[in-house]
């Protein structure tokens, strides 16, 4: 990923999960991600899901050993 995004990382995601009706697995956000951003990689997708679990916005749950679901549960304080 590029070192300035004009568009946080966090919002896209949230962004992508409104469009998929707040739930999705992550390694379609993933794959949606790398088709938008090109360079992104699954590190900094995870790191953004964790800062957006940390803050109440989205709920991650594993499914299998490897699949993850990430549910949108609220919409992030703005300012």
């Amino acid at each position: 990923m590029s070192a300035w995004m004009s568009i946080p990382l966090e919002e896209i995601i949230v962004d992508l999960l409104r469009r998929r009706g707040g739930v999705a697995k992550d390694k379609e956000l993933y794959t949606m991600l790398k088709a938008m951003l090109g360079d992104v990689s699954q590190r900094e997708v995870l790191k953004a899901l964790l800062k957006l679990e940390l803050s109440d916005v989205v709920r991650v749950s594993t499914i299998k050993k490897n699949l993850k679901s990430v549910t949108l549960i609220k919409k992030p304080e703005e300012g």
